[in-house]
């Protein structure tokens, strides 16, 4: 697995964890990420 992969396999878990939780922030929180970063990334 490429470098460029397991990013985004990171960042797609994140999008998962915060339809899973229903909570964009507890997610961001939980992986180290602002709430900015993660509308970035969606």
């Amino acid at each position: 697995m490429t470098t460029q992969e397991k990013l985004i396999r990171k960042k797609q878990s994140l999008i998962e964890m915060a339809e899973y939780l229903q909570n964009v922030s507890q997610a961001c929180k939980i992986n180290g990420v602002s709430r900015q970063h993660f509308y970035d990334i969606k």
